[in-house]
């Protein structure tokens, strides 16, 4: 059994938001095009939303004298600091308007914990507390999971390397995956420690035949 899983495909991601991962004006049209197809292709499709409070401790706003990318303690760890996005009920945290949402079969709501910082579609920063994937995938009988959307380097990562260690087949569709800061020259490096590290790489013809 399959799922596809939609990451993070949110206004507040893409170019006039705070944190503009989605720079391709026909991204979400390539999206939606595979989404058309995921009734043959796919058990269920997925999608994941970024859904912060207000008072979110991961916020630049939210700690005086610092600024965004500024980095804190919180939990023992090293957080960076975000421009605020994705409120709660705000235009920024709604799906992308172009993006067929129809098809969705479950949306997970992730980052509503103000006191932990979340990518991961499974799991927030260390682990404090887990969404509801795992349990919506497990009672789905899912075993593997392909993964589109925002951003490598803003969650699709961890993503990866969480769903493996819960025992799922990760697959990351390269080309419907971009990259928000991560450097040029570490891009190809990142994907090919993904596959050293048993994630699965397609691009998104593979899946359009």
């Amino acid at each position: 059994m399959k799922c596809l899983l939609v990451h993070d495909l949110q206004n507040d991601f893409f170019a006039q938001g705070p944190i503009p991962s989605i720079k391709s004006l026909d991204f979400v049209d390539r999206v939606n095009q595979l989404l058309r197809l995921s009734g043959k292709k796919f058990d269920a499709v997925v999608a994941s939303q970024d859904y912060h409070k207000p008072q979110h401790h991961a916020f630049a706003s939210n700690n005086p004298g610092k600024k965004i990318e500024d980095k804190i303690e919180l939990h023992h760890d090293r957080q960076f600091l975000w421009a605020d996005h994705c409120i709660q009920n705000t235009p920024g945290a709604a799906f992308h308007p172009a993006l067929d949402v129809y098809y969705f079969s479950y949306v997970i709501k992730k980052g509503m914990n103000p006191m932990y910082d979340t990518g991961s579609a499974f799991f927030d920063k260390g682990k404090g507390e887990k969404t509801l994937l795992d349990e919506y995938l497990k009672f789905k009988a899912i075993k593997e999971v392909y993964v589109l959307g925002n951003a490598i380097d803003l969650g699709i990562t961890q993503t990866a390397f969480d769903g493996m260690e819960l025992g799922y087949k990760m697959t990351l569709i390269r080309d419907l995956c971009p990259t928000y800061k991560l450097p040029e020259d570490k891009v190809e490096f990142r994907w090919e420690d993904l596959k050293q590290k048993g994630v699965r790489v397609i691009m998104s013809d593979v899946l359009n035949v």
